[in-house]
């Protein structure tokens, strides 16, 4: 065929290269479980109750402290683990944003921390979250 150093061999390598670049590889991979939360249980799982959150402050040391709209009578408890949720139907969680129940403040509300440095901001549109009895 063609020599290795000459022209026409290097002419033949590129056309022979050439042919694998825009070849069908199949779709691209589904997203690693990293790159988004966890998965949630749909929203009749009792012991995945759903909340809202009424407002949120972002604290000195970078955590937020937010305050949702379910207490004691949705037999929450301190050390409860829960995640924003996202999406047009608030079906999936939002990545790093885990956060802990850490007081009840009556029948109807509590306030959640996430730790410093998980997330870097949130908005008013991520309103939603659940809340794993589990």
């Amino acid at each position: 065929m063609f020599g290795v150093g000459t022209r026409a061999g290097a002419a033949a390598l590129i056309v022979l290269l050439a042919g694998t670049v825009g070849a069908d590889v199949g779709p691209p991979p589904p997203p690693s479980p990293t790159d988004r939360g966890p998965v949630i249980p749909p929203e009749e799982n009792p012991n995945y109750p759903r909340c809202k959150i009424l407002s949120f402050s972002t604290e000195p040391d970078g955590s937020f402290i937010l305050t949702i709209d379910k207490g004691s009578a949705h037999k929450l408890k301190v050390g409860m683990i829960g995640y924003i949720l996202q999406g047009p139907d608030f079906t999936e969680t939002l990545l790093h944003t885990e956060f802990h129940i850490v007081k009840i403040l009556d029948a109807n509300h509590s306030l959640a921390r996430i730790p410093p440095g998980l997330l870097k901001q949130l908005n008013q549109k991520n309103n939603r979250a659940v809340i794993s009895r589990k």
